[in-house]
């Protein structure tokens, strides 16, 4: 996996918003095994949180859930052939893992532009 800026990890996350794929996402307590909370479905909005009382953050909106990850956590991405896995880790070590399901080869290209800047 490569660390990468937000504003790429943004751009990474809006190519498998865009071709809707069903992805996994699991949430790791620092030093546990099993994830503390996993979730299923397709990705419905990334948002970039400006906010005026703390660090801003990155939302990920799925079906009935939101997720905010804060600017300054540590962002990393791999694109494969066929999928795209992403990873966040915080300061307080815990650890985010997002999987994409199978991609067709235009969205495995358009994540590779994404990381040339990277």
């Amino acid at each position: 996996m490569q660390d990468v800026e937000t504003n790429v990890f943004m751009s990474v996350m809006k190519v498998v918003r865009k071709y809707n794929p069903i992805i996994s996402l699991e949430f790791h307590m620092h030093g546990t095994v099993d994830p503390y909370l996993y979730l299923q479905d397709a990705i419905r909005d990334v948002i970039y949180f400006e906010s005026s009382r703390g660090p801003d953050s990155v939302v990920i909106e799925m079906a009935d859930s939101e997720l905010s990850l804060v600017i300054g956590s540590t962002y990393s991405v791999e694109v494969t052939d066929l999928q795209i896995m992403l990873a966040v880790l915080n300061k307080n070590g815990n650890v985010i893992w997002i999987n994409s399901a199978g991609l067709p080869m235009e969205a495995i290209k358009e994540a590779r532009k994404c990381m040339k800047g990277a």
